[in-house]
């Protein structure tokens, strides 16, 4: 992520470039708080069911957590239970902090993209608001005001280049919850239909929060990647803010070739452009989890 240091280094130059960047890295934190309790509800959830069983029916067999061979005997020994059930509770845990990491990784770098595009938006619409105050010659100012545009030109390409590589990089990570997104959606909505929140509560909290999480897993990346998007849209209505009218012929042309150059906004894509990630791609996934939802529910 060289690109992600050099445009840093160059926003740096502004005392008010990294406000929005350190608020974008606090609200990631904030996400990655919530969903890692909600990813620990799941996993304690999961896990307190079969004690659950256990007081209701001390009798064997024993069920665990998650089917297992060990060679304690668990099904049947009550200490072999015990000692199963802790280590995969333990195993579950841990898992989580992983899967959370994985989830959160690419929707910190989509909000941090979202972030360097508003920085450069606000950036653009300050050039040349400041002239009055100046006591510059108009030349000499027309001409900083260029180098400043041609700067930003630069900022908007490294960001682009930048968002090509997460593409790359995270493309197979935010694919996958997509293509199996609505099937456990599905899945997960018909099974929390047939249990009783008073009969079966802890079964009702698990599968609950389990689907809540799973709708994150698709629509945290799509949200975020819909801000880059947005971001990206507003660039060209940021330069027209900017008091482009005083400048010169030089800026004015550069400005023509940004606008002709950005007529299509940078947009972040799985699968080689086949699916964008932003809130489109969410509602369909919603709508084709609820269609097979349905066919479930008529055929049952």
């Amino acid at each position: 992520m060289a690109d992600l240091k050099e445009i840093i280094a160059l926003l740096d130059s502004n005392v008010s470039d990294l406000r929005i960047l350190k608020e974008k890295a606090r609200q990631v934190t904030k996400l990655f708080w919530f969903y890692w309790i909600l990813c620990m509800i799941v996993a304690f959830c999961g896990c307190v069911i079969p004690w659950i069983n256990y007081f209701q029916n001390p009798e064997p067999p024993y069920m665990v957590p998650v089917p297992t061979w060990s060679p304690f005997n668990h099904e049947q020994n009550i200490f072999g239970f015990v000692i199963v059930t802790i280590y995969e509770t333990l195993a579950a845990a841990v898992y989580c902090g992983e899967h959370i990491a994985g989830d959160i990784l690419p929707v910190y770098f989509f909000n941090v993209s979202s972030g360097l595009l508003q920085e450069l938006n606000k950036r653009v619409t300050n050039i040349g608001k400041k002239r009055q105050r100046s006591m510059k010659s108009k030349k000499v100012k027309q001409d900083e005001n260029f180098l400043e545009l041609l700067k930003c030109i630069e900022i908007h390409s490294k960001v682009k280049s930048l968002l090509h590589e997460i593409e790359n990089i995270f493309s197979i990570m935010v694919l996958i919850p997509f293509v199996v997104g609505g099937i456990i959606m599905c899945t997960t909505g018909f099974t929390l239909s047939k249990i009783s929140m008073m009969e079966e509560p802890s079964s009702f909290i698990f599968m609950f929060t389990y689907l809540i999480t799973t709708i994150m897993v698709i629509f945290l990346p799509c949200y975020f990647g819909n801000e880059v998007l947005l971001a990206s849209q507003e660039f060209s209505t940021s330069l027209f803010h900017s008091d482009w009218i005083e400048e010169n012929k030089n800026f004015k042309t550069a400005m023509k070739m940004v606008l002709e150059n950005t007529k299509k906004p940078i947009e972040i894509t799985v699968a080689q452009g086949v699916f964008p990630v932003n809130l489109l791609t969410f509602l369909r996934i919603i709508n084709s989890a609820y269609s097979f939802y349905a066919v479930l529910q008529s055929i049952n």
